[in-house]
This record gives C-alpha cells, structure tokens and sequence, in this order.
C-alpha cells in the first residue's frame, strides 16, 4: 500500500507539468524545454512568500506569465521568420539557461523545503498518510482533470485544436490563433508552476531538480502518448508507478535508468504513444 501511494503522490505532483507539456506540444508543435525551470522558479516565489494562499497564488501567476514571456521572446519571433519546429524548441532550452541564471541570482539557488499546509496524518489502509500529501495529491488531480476537460469538452479547446491543425484556415473563420496560442503557453506555464508548487510543498526543491522534474515529465507525456492529454496523464502514471518500484526494491540514485529503457521500449513497440488511441491520433 506505501508503494501505492508513494506512486500516486509522485503522479500527482508530475502530472500538470507532464500536461502542460502535452498542450504546448499539441498547439505550437515545440516540446518546452523550459518548463522545468518554470516550476522551480514558482516553487522559490512561493516558499520566498511564506507559502501560504497568497504564496500559491502568486507563484502560479508567475508561472502562467513567463509562459506567455517564452511565446513571445522564443515562439512568436521564430514563426514570424518561418524557423522550424526543432530550432523554436531549443529556444525554450535557452529560455531555461537564462531562467535558471536569473533565479540562481534571485533565490541564491540552494535547496528549500516549506512549512506544510496542514498537520497531522491519517491512517490509509494500514499506512500513514499526512493530511499535507492528501491536499497536493488532490490538487495535482484536479489541474489536470480541468486543463484536459477545457480542451478535451469546450468550445475553447475545439478552438485551439483548430488552430493547430490549420492555422490559415482559422484565421478565415474570424479566429485569433495568436490569442489562443498565448492562452496554451499560459496554461503550460501556470501548470509547470503547479508541479513546482507541489514539489516544493512535500518534498523541498533545489535548482538541479528542473532537469530532472523535466525528464519525468517529458518520458511520462512520450511514452503515454505526447499528443493526447489524457494519455499523458496515463503515461505519468505508468512512469511514477516504474520509479516507485525502482525505488523500494533497487536503488534512488539510477532511477532514470529503468524510466529511460522504459522510453527506448514504448517507442520501439507503440512509438505514437502507448496508451494514445486511433481516433485520438486522427482528432489531433
């Protein structure tokens, strides 16, 4: 039961981050290489604001605006000039290299934990779970659940999906891709600034975990099925539940190891993503 939860506390913490990667992807074609550092930078505001309320609330605004900051300093540039997909990408990565050197000037880059939310704990068939790891796993729930409803169920979703299949087309119906492309870059920074908020709230953060709160994601969101929301959100799962077993039976310091072989199989064997459907693949 201790594996269990363990797995699913690791899910909830990677899933909005391993979701807003899957919307960045999904509406601009650019994996966000910065979106480790997104969260990292959130979780320093918040704990820099006490943590409380207004800590959260702040830090997951800043994470929303350097969502909108990256589109227009390394996305909107790039279109305008026609440069492809993988060059736009490691615009992102530089985008962390700046964002991370800013922040190691800013917080002083070493490791933070923050006063929990709640105390006490409570007796879950046989393990104790603290009441603070119940309201982060309930939160990570809940972003994800609504950030793949708005774009799986509503207008604004459909929109989107519109404007990132064909762009010009949209434009001749009346739509403003570029509103609906700062709106993505939003929610992707607001969702990679939830995982920060959420790391730092059980488990303490520090400028080196961006990478690697990053590689989560990004094999999650791969190996689930990169562009489809739902299937990201599964193939989190799948990953959290692997580095739990790695981690109770074998050893934290080469969990990346069997995540990454994990990668190199799904893609030989499902490389559209695992758990990603055929009529998910023609919507998108």
């Amino acid at each position: 039961m201790t594996l269990l939860l363990n797995a699913i506390s690791e899910a909830a913490v990677l899933a909005p981050l391993a979701v807003g990667l899957s919307v960045i992807y999904r509406m601009s074609g650019v994996i966000n290489f910065a979106a480790g550092a997104v969260a990292i930078t959130a979780a320093y505001t918040s704990v820099e604001l006490g943590n409380g309320p207004v800590g959260v609330i702040v830090a997951l605004l800043v994470g929303a605006l350097l969502g909108v900051l990256m589109y227009a300093t390394t996305i909107l540039p790039g279109k305008l000039l026609g440069a492809p997909h993988v060059a736009m990408t490691l615009a992102t990565f530089g985008f962390a290299v700046v964002l991370e050197a800013v922040g190691h000037r800013v917080f002083g880059g070493v490791s933070t934990a923050a006063d929990p939310w709640l105390q006490g704990s409570v007796e879950v068939l046989g393990t104790t779970l603290t009441y603070q790891r119940l309201v982060v796993i309930s939160i990570g729930v809940v972003i994800s659940v609504v950030v793949i409803l708005l774009f799986d169920r509503t207008m604004i979703g459909r929109t989107m999906e519109a404007c990132a299949a064909n762009e010009p087309l949209a434009r001749l119906y009346g739509t403003s891709a570029g509103r609906y492309h700062l709106l993505a870059w939003a929610i992707g920074g607001f969702c990679s600034a939830a995982t920060g908020v959420l790391q730092v709230a059980i488990a303490g953060v520090s400028v080196a975990l961006s990478m690697h709160l990053l590689l989560l994601a990004l094999v999650a969101a791969v190996v689930g099925g990169i562009r489809g929301l739902r299937s990201t959100a599964l193939g989190v799962l799948l990953v959290a539940a692997l580095g739990a077993l790695v981690a109770r039976y074998l050893t934290t310091e080469f969990i990346l190891t069997p995540i990454f072989v994990l990668l190199l199989v799904a893609l030989y064997l499902r490389p559209q993503g695992v758990f990603i459907s055929s009529t998910t693949s023609e919507r998108v």
